[in-house]
């Protein structure tokens, strides 16, 4: 799904001190805040990709509400595009953010700076599934090396959920994901699509279908925390075994982190935790998990090497 060049907004070098301004790109005027974030850089210097696709149920949301994740990742190393995208319906997003990823892989101002055999897709929620998705179609498979999914949705159908997890935090704090699932299966999925099309539920997907080496991560207080796990083992060719969703483990390309007692979308501002202590286990458990991830991209993408 070729796109032209893209007019793409830009961070200064180095850790951006504000968010980037937004400009549209030709293939999607309509998509006005693409925003890309620089690492800091040497003259010469070409660094690995990752495209992160924020969340919001497919119907809500803006990139910069992962601004906080985009600075920390172009710290690390990373040229971080931060992609907009239709909100709802099914698939015009996808075809949104494969249009614009090979808009990206391709921008001339952009080429100099990029190892653009070096590319990941991470997403938070809706994007995370959009992420599993993504790495699906024919025109992205080879190109994207490594995803990161964080607390995704995994099928449409609710086959694998369990509802009562999730309905309260261990910090006392009632999800909200439950009560809006409703209105996201109204707006985001046109009546009559098949719930168990890969590319809508990734459940269903194969090994085949999603070759690259995943690094999930999930709560043991999500309510999507069950599907993730078990799409998890199925990559890894580790479903038959009895296990416990809320332990982490490693095999086969796949990795499973599940943070002890986080909720729905904890790495995230608006999830606010009752009390001191909680507040602090919150950030501790953003600040354990990020160093994971990196070395987790560093190592499957050869960054060093």
């Amino acid at each position: 799904m070729a796109c032209p060049t893209s007019s793409l907004s830009t961070a200064p070098s180095g850790p951006p001190s504000r968010p980037p301004s937004s400009k549209p790109t030709p293939c999607r005027p309509h998509l006005r805040d693409n925003r890309i974030h620089f690492p800091p850089h040497s003259p010469g210097q070409r660094h690995p990709v990752i495209f992160l696709i924020h969340g919001g149920g497919f119907v809500l949301g803006t990139p910069s509400m992962d601004d906080a994740q985009a600075h920390l990742l172009a710290a690390k190393g990373y040229v971080v595009a931060s992609l907009d995208y239709s909100l709802a319906r099914f698939p015009t997003p996808l075809h949104d953010l494969a249009a614009l990823i090979s808009a990206v892989l391709a921008d001339e101002e952009l080429l100099p700076l990029m190892d653009t055999d070096r590319v990941a897709v991470s997403g938070f929620s809706a994007g995370a599934t959009m992420t599993l998705a993504l790495a699906q179609l024919p025109e992205l498979k080879d190109r994207i090396k490594a995803l990161v999914p964080i607390q995704p949705l995994t099928d449409w159908s609710g086959s694998f959920r369990d509802p009562a997890r999730g309905r309260t935090s261990a910090w006392g704090t009632k999800e909200q994901l439950p009560e809006d699932q409703p209105m996201f299966n109204w707006a985001y999925v046109p009546v009559g699509v098949d719930l168990r099309n890969p590319l809508l539920s990734p459940a269903f997907a194969s090994r085949a279908d999603i070759p690259q080496p995943v690094f999930f991560v999930t709560g043991s207080d999500d309510s999507l925390c069950d599907e993730a796990a078990l799409l998890a083992r199925k990559l890894a060719d580790e479903e038959a075994k009895i296990f416990d969703v809320t332990e982490s483990w490693a095999a086969d390309g796949v990795r499973y982190e599940c943070v002890k007692d986080m909720p729905h979308s904890f790495l995230h501002f608006w999830v606010r935790p009752k009390g001191e202590a909680w507040q602090r286990r919150k950030k501790e458990a953003a600040e354990n998990l990020w160093p994971k991830v990196t070395a987790w991209l560093h190592e499957v993408l050869d960054v060093n090497k």
